[in-house]
């Protein structure tokens, strides 16, 4: 029985509930020590390839678009995946030791036989290695031009497994192929330990590949800057527009391919990459040779009146970020967990130390001082919402909402059941709320017919607005008023934030926080039901979840995962 909640403030009340229960420091690089001292800076792991014949016969069954209403960013689709350099970046897909694929990253060939990455990618505190790993270079969504190969090992620095999974500057990691077979069809990249001079280059022009999460599943994109924001002992900073799906893409200089570092980590106030330096070209020498491969790099000497560089910071990067982000949320948002006791918890940073953490999930708040908050607790199935903020040692604050599902089947989903049967009152609650805020917000028509002074509007009072909905009963959707709906909610959204136009034109009559006299493009939308008329459940849920996650932040600067999204105004504080 899904546990229900009252209506308790209307549909803004509802919106910010979301009808949430309503359901190594190293020698030098030419040094080669004896085979104790390699086993003492990394772990091999050898994988078993029993089910060899089955994971290399797996298809991806992709996604659904992630509906997003945000703006165009700044990647380019890589439509050609068979020319260099793009040949040598790969889909890696994780498997677990049931043969179920269950995540996937980026990989990049530095050798015929040996691929770059991430060692949060191959291994982690909580379950260990990965069961097994399968790699598809210049895969195009769908298309193997080069076919495909599994892992026969991996290997991640000992202090990546020492720390529990939690450094920064131990998060890469190595996969060894049986043969060159492969490689030799997409060719390499080359790693280079340059300086800090080179780097600093206002004209180094970085670039990075590989298969973001928010794109179309198995899509190559393709991010550039002119510079780096920030470069330090140990880590590279960018801008460069990445999302989840990207970790263990290449870092690379423009002019010659060289790989410069590995993408580990982004929040909205930073990205950063692993630099290679001495220390990290001489690990991970070693851990190839551990696992019988090996590899060309090149080595830049650092100019004779370079002064030091400057340490790497132990909880912040060298930009600038007053408030505090949110590095871990943990279960994910949307993440489906089975009921019983929970993990709950949020870990934060920010420029300066983070002091307090509070979270809060079904009626309970848990508090933490310092960076880390967690509790276990007892949720039923359901959908819950969770909130966390952060403080800083400047009193700076930053919070963050996000939903989970509690569901014996994984398959489950916020709107519709593990069979894809729609949620009727779960779909019908939050699309009027969504509905109702927004007639409110851009022009003053309550819900309920009484001002709400506490909400943010572009408009005076208006009066009361009729009743929308409903979009299913029973079982069955009404098609066309659903379909019209959401696309005059992405529709409104998207010309409210960024002057988006539908149809190309100005539309002053609407509220836009940019110049409604210098509209952007149409953008198109996916649709939410096939050709015969059949929901698509996938797509109906990813565009909720974009439509909720952007309005609590626009309403109340609730992040959804975690991070700042300047590009997205807020009405918060």
């Amino acid at each position: 029985m899904m546990e229900r909640r009252r209506r308790a403030r209307g549909a803004l009340a509802l919106l910010l509930a979301m009808v949430m229960v309503l359901t190594a420091t190293g020698a030098g690089v030419g040094a080669s020590p004896p085979v104790a001292a390699e086993e003492a800076v990394g772990e091999v792991h050898t994988y078993d390839l029993s089910r060899e014949e089955e994971l290399l016969a797996w298809q991806p069954e992709p996604p659904a678009d992630y509906q997003k209403v945000f703006p165009p960013d700044e990647r380019t689709h890589i439509t050609n995946t068979t020319q260099k350099p793009y040949s040598a970046v790969a889909l890696v897909a994780l498997f677990n030791d049931k043969g179920e694929f269950y995540a996937f990253c980026s990989g990049t060939f530095i050798a015929a036989d040996v691929v770059l990455t991430a060692a949060h990618c191959l291994y982690d505190s909580q379950d260990g290695w990965v069961a097994n790993v399968l790699i598809l270079p210049g895969y195009n969504a769908g298309q193997e031009p080069f076919g495909r190969a599994l892992a026969s090992a991996a290997w991640v620095p000992r202090g990546w497994i020492q720390s529990g999974g939690n450094s920064r500057y131990n998060d890469y990691g190595l996969v060894k192929l049986p043969n060159d077979s492969l490689g030799k069809k997409t060719g390499w990249f080359t790693i280079g330990v340059l300086s800090t001079e080179s780097l600093k280059d206002p004209n180094f022009q970085p670039r990075m590949a590989g298969y973001p999460g928010d794109k179309p599943f198995g899509t190559m994109w393709l991010g550039a800057k002119d510079a780096f924001t920030g470069v330090v002992r140990d880590l590279l900073y960018y801008d460069i527009d990445t999302f989840g799906g990207q970790s263990g893409s290449a870092v690379w200089r423009a002019s010659d391919g060289v790989i410069v570092g590995v993408h580990v980590h982004a929040t909205s106030l930073w990205n950063e990459a692993s630099r290679i330096t001495d220390d990290f070209l001489y690990l991970l020498r070693l851990g190839c040779r551990q696992m019988g491969c090996s590899f060309d790099a090149i080595v830049e000497k650092e100019p004779v009146d370079t002064p030091p560089d400057e340490d790497t910071p132990d909880n912040e990067a060298p930009v600038a970020g007053v408030r505090p982000v949110f590095n871990e949320l943990t279960p994910p948002p949307f993440s489906v967990v089975a009921p019983g006791t929970v993990r709950v918890g949020a870990r934060a940073s920010s420029d300066s130390a983070v002091t307090s953490l509070q979270l809060t999930v079904n009626g309970q708040t848990f508090t933490a001082q310092g960076e880390q908050v967690q509790a276990d607790v007892s949720l039923a199935s359901g959908v819950y919402t969770v909130q966390a903020t952060a403080v800083d040692a400047d009193g700076d604050a930053f919070r963050a909402m996000w939903d989970i599902v509690v569901a014996a089947d994984p398959r489950e989903g916020q709107w519709f059941t593990a069979n894809g049967t729609p949620k009727a009152e779960q779909i019908n609650a939050t699309m009027r709320s969504l509905v109702e805020a927004f007639r409110w917000h851009l022009y003053g028509q309550s819900w309920d017919g009484a001002p709400h002074p506490d909400l943010p509007s572009h408009a005076a009072f208006a009066g009361t607005a009729n009743p929308p909905g409903p979009w299913v009963q029973g079982t069955q959707f009404d098609r066309a008023a659903t379909e019209a709906t959401l696309r005059s909610l992405v529709e409104a959204f998207r010309w409210h934030f960024w002057g988006i136009s539908w149809d190309g034109g100005p539309h002053c009559d609407l509220p836009t926080h940019v110049n409604c006299q210098a509209p952007q493009g149409q953008q198109g939308v996916s649709p939410w039901f096939d050709a015969n008329g059949a929901p698509i459940p996938s797509a109906i849920e990813a565009t909720l979840r974009s439509l909720v996650e952007a309005f609590r932040w626009h309403f109340w600067e609730f992040s959804w995962d975690g991070g700042h999204h300047p590009d997205l105004p807020t009405h918060g504080a």
